[in-house]
């Protein structure tokens, strides 16, 4: 029976509802026992769980399709792939909804196969090879696509990165790594170059670091990738500390070992050059594609 005031279309949308946080709140938990970046600690509170499928639900129901429509001319370059981004983007909205409301749903990131499946998905809806460039953590993920589709990039830049063969920390196990602080940065990286300003939109945008993304190593089987030329533009260290850094057998490094095709170029300043010096930069990778690709 319908209560007062309740119009049999509500209802229905009520049921509807309710039937998706049910199942939101199984494959959460799901997710939470097969996907070591995602954990949910709500402990015997078991209403957490309904809520965050709750929050879930909302968030698909009614944002995902506007944003959909909104990614639909990208959705076609991409062949679909930007459908990817769109879920993941709406899980970690998920996530960071939970942690304003202390719920304790955390998505710590995606490891770098799964990071390497988007790159190499955009990278076959090129029409023709690509130049790839990947800067800091990214070369991880970057090494891995060259792995997979070395046919289809005409060449690799590593921007203050290199060709990883190992994982960047594997001995982190948190969820993710906090955001640094400016003085933290500046005892860590270089920061030559940067503005006061530059610095506090690099606060108010930074977010902080899975940790998929530090303690997995990338999936290489391939020796193909070994012949894809590559360069490395070292700005935050030289290409001769890049170089002794190598021999030394850090395995984020470790690609410059193997790959037999790499030039160097030097580019001294911060390890963000595309705050620091972007003109510079634009045209360094200009010039390597027009080189490269015919």
């Amino acid at each position: 029976m319908i209560g007062a005031g309740i119009t049999p279309e509500r209802e229905v949308l009520v049921v509807e509802l309710l039937i998706k946080v049910l199942v939101n709140a199984a494959a959460l938990w799901a997710a939470v026992q097969l996907i070591p970046q995602i954990t949910f600690n709500y402990g015997q509170d078991w209403w957490k769980l309904l809520v965050v499928a709750l929050i879930f639900a909302l968030i698909n129901t009614y944002l995902k399709p506007i944003v959909k429509a909104l990614s639909f001319p990208i959705s076609l370059l991409t062949l679909g792939l930007i459908g990817f981004v769109i879920n993941a983007a709406m899980l970690l909205l998920t996530a960071a909804l939970s942690d304003q409301f202390k719920l304790g749903f955390k998505v710590g990131g995606f490891p770098p196969s799964i990071t390497a499946d988007a790159i190499v998905g955009a990278v076959k809806a090129a029409r023709s090879p690509v130049v790839l460039a990947v800067h800091s953590g990214a070369g991880v993920p970057g090494y891995a696509a060259s792995d997979r589709v070395p046919d289809r990039i005409a060449t690799m830049v590593y921007v203050d990165t290199a060709p990883a063969t190992g994982a960047i920390d594997p001995e982190f196990t948190g969820v993710e790594k906090p955001k640094p602080s400016n003085q933290e940065l500046a005892e860590s990286e270089n920061l030559t170059g940067l503005t006061d300003e530059q610095m506090e939109t690099f606060q108010r945008r930074a977010v902080p670091e899975p940790g998929a993304a530090l303690r997995d190593a990338p999936v290489l089987t391939n020796p193909a990738r070994l012949q894809v030329p590559s360069t490395v533009i070292c700005t935050g260290f030289s290409s001769e500390q890049y170089k002794e850094a190598a021999k030394e057998g850090y395995p984020w490094l470790g690609g410059l070992n193997e790959v037999s095709d790499i030039t160097y170029v030097d580019l001294p300043t911060s390890h963000w050059p595309m705050w620091s010096r972007p003109k510079e930069l634009a045209a360094i990778i200009g010039e390597i594609a027009t080189a490269r690709v015919s």
